[in-house]
């Protein structure tokens, strides 16, 4: 029965290729190797589109060579325009790949490996070969019952999705052109959205992304949103039941979370302005940061370690630089600055300490350093 299963399936891949590539320079190649699988190739009228299609099969060498027995999967490309390219690759088991490419020039990549993903891919403008690789959409699953979407409207954009981990979700949206994003996920259970205005291009001599997150712990949420030109946003999540969010407003913020492990930690960045930088760092249990900076050129750094620890930064202005750290259990950490190239630092070890810096003008420094349990401490400049 297999055996032939495949040799109609390759006398309708050969049919298909003759009609279709003869009607307005498309071509268009489908590979199946199993039962119930399902290939939809529909080119919309435009010129010169390409769609590759294997299922079972990477490469015509894979199928000819008996390829893999799969069950249940469904593909569907979509194009109109002209030159659009899109290939997917189907190794697993009922997963669900869509492509959709309009206006042409775009490239698109889907392989699924593992079973019971879904991947869908929307491209509306050009997302062409860029410095980073062929494709202006990437997506991988090597895992089971996970989500991936791509958005892209514009031009010049690149978005990368991998999931080798368990029932992830995972989006990106990128409106306008020139942005790069990447999202990975190895655990189970996480949640990651990225959008994205404007330009935010990366670094990408460094193989920095202008938006990247990389969660390998369980349960974990984590969203960036960024707006404007050249602007960085970093999130790592590693614990369980934590949730990290990033805004960014503006040109050339640096935004940076790290959840290295534990549960029920919260981390926040919000950035208006220009050139303004925040990292947050936590490990333990149920800890709380927020950072929120408007102006220029400012910068803020939070380290929690501990249970139950608060901290928030507050900045206004311009030049000014603010540092918390916290060791132990159930700590207050507070710092505001409204004004220009104010510099403070905070340092609590112990439990139940409570530390709050004010600064409002210009040039004014203040440290405090606690340790032992239940002291409060207090500056106002």
């Amino acid at each position: 029965m297999r055996k032939l299963s495949t040799m109609a399936l390759t006398l309708i891949f050969i049919l298909a290729c003759a009609a279709i590539a003869a009607a307005d320079s498309n071509t268009a190649t489908q590979f199946q190797v199993g039962e119930s699988n399902t290939a939809n190739i529909d080119q919309s009228g435009g010129n010169s589109n390409v769609a590759v299609q294997g299922q079972g099969a990477r490469t015509s060498d894979e199928f000819w060579n008996g390829g893999t027995y799969v069950i249940g999967n469904n593909a569907t490309i979509t194009q109109a325009g002209d030159a659009n390219a899109a290939t997917q690759t189907q190794l697993g088991d009922y997963n669900t790949a869509i492509a959709e490419q309009y206006n042409g020039g775009n490239t698109a990549y889907q392989e699924q490996t593992g079973d019971f993903n879904y991947a869908y891919i929307y491209q509306d403008g050009a997302q062409g070969a860029n410095a980073l690789s062929p494709y202006g959409a990437e997506q991988y699953q090597s895992g089971l019952s996970n989500t991936a979407w791509i958005y892209q409207y514009g031009s010049g954009n690149y978005a990368k999705q991998n999931q080798p981990g368990n029932s992830n979700g995972a989006g990106i949206a990128q409106w306008d052109s020139g942005n790069t994003a990447y999202q990975e996920q190895t655990g189970t259970g996480n949640g990651a959205q990225i959008y994205q205005w404007g330009t935010n291009p990366g670094w990408t001599g460094s193989g920095i992304y202008g938006a990247q997150q990389y969660q390998t712990g369980t349960d974990n949420y984590a969203q960036i949103i960024q707006s404007g030109a050249d602007n960085i946003s970093w999130q790592r999540q590693d614990g369980t039941w934590s949730n990290a969010y990033i805004d960014q407003y503006g040109y050339g913020n640096i935004a940076s979370q790290y959840q290295v492990y534990g549960e029920g930690n919260w981390a926040q960045i919000y950035q208006n302005g220009y050139g303004n930088s925040a990292m947050q760092y936590q490990g333990g249990d149920y800890n709380t940061a927020y950072i929120g900076q408007s102006g220029t050129g400012n910068t803020a750094y939070q380290d929690q370690w501990g249970y139950g620890n608060s901290a928030d930064i507050s900045q206004i202005g311009e030049g000014n630089y603010a540092t918390q750290v916290q060791y132990g259990d159930e700590g207050i950490a507070t710092i505001a600055q409204d004004g220009s190239s104010n510099n403070a630092y905070q340092y609590q070890s112990g439990y139940g300490n409570i530390a709050s810096i004010s600064q409002s003008g210009i040039g004014n420094v203040a440290s405090q350093y606690q340790s032992g349990s239940y002291n409060s401490a207090t500056i106002v400049q």
